[in-house]
């Protein structure tokens, strides 16, 4: 079995064919941390935010999974006597984004993805070490021309839905679907303006005839940073902070990042 080295702890993966095929080992990546790894990756996966996190990815890459099932879940989540266990997610809702293997390098493994959310909720600095460690495993692979591809693909997927899970706690449940519209576009426009320094809608008006959206045309870089500030804006939404105390706490956040990513990791390759 492959290991991808992080910081001097060996962590196992299967797969790697291509790089939506990476499905790496949990119980490794909690080591040097306190707590035995079956009860941190329990407490991870009880989450709402990782419940949501890892429907979004069963909807676009599983046909199968049980839709009616995980929202029947979704209505327990969060109580005090819920619980969430791999067998238990595959069992009600098909799912395919984690599995448990038995025997010899057993335990529970998770698609790239799915892992690095549980990289980023185990600990930020981890995070960013995991990250650099496996571009260094594409570029290896694949070659130094199909990773800015592919790792813009995997920013632009990573948090969007925990941040519009997040944005919902601002729409009031009378709100008709024009007014939920513009709060969801407010929301992402004023991510837009820290990352990219103006709206949509202005970025449309300076390219009429370029296909897609901005973030199709961003950096690597700068998509990386949307993500983190996606991730951080979820988490001021939750604990009550207004729109304009967001804008000051997020824009510190993206100076700090912008400066100390483009150190960290090398998105030139």
């Amino acid at each position: 079995m492959e290991k991808l080295e992080i910081e001097g702890i060996p962590v196992r993966y299967e797969g790697g064919e291509e790089w939506q095929k990476f499905y790496f080992s949990l119980p490794d990546l909690c080591r040097g941390f306190e707590g035995e790894a079956k009860d941190l990756i329990s407490n991870w996966l009880r989450a709402r935010s990782t419940l949501n996190f890892m429907a979004e990815w069963e909807r676009k890459y599983n046909p199968d999974f049980r839709v009616v099932e995980f929202d029947n879940l979704m209505r327990y989540a969060g109580d005090n006597t819920f619980s969430m266990s791999v067998t238990k997610w595959a069992n009600n809702t098909a799912g395919k984004c984690l599995y448990l293997k038995k025997g010899r390098g057993g335990g529970t493994y998770a698609h790239i993805l799915v892992t690095l959310h549980f990289a980023n909720w185990l600990s930020a600095k981890f995070y960013l070490q995991f990250t650099q460690s496996y571009f260094g495993l594409l570029e290896d692979k694949f070659g130094k021309e199909a990773i800015e591809y592919q790792v813009k693909r995997m920013w632009a997927k990573l948090n969007y839905p925990l941040h519009t899970d997040a944005v919902k706690l601002l729409v009031s449940s009378n709100a008709d679907k024009e007014v939920a519209r513009r709060q969801y576009a407010d929301e992402a426009d004023m991510l837009n303006i820290l990352v990219f320094h103006e709206t949509a809608t202005e970025w449309r008006l300076r390219y009429p005839d370029r296909p897609g959206n901005m973030r199709d045309y961003a950096s690597s870089l700068q998509l990386h940073v949307l993500a983190n500030l996606e991730n951080l804006n979820q988490f001021l939404i939750k604990h009550g902070l207004d729109q304009e105390e967001r804008f000051q706490v997020l824009r510190n956040e993206a100076e700090h990042q912008f400066d100390f990513l483009a150190k960290y990791v090398d998105y030139q390759k």
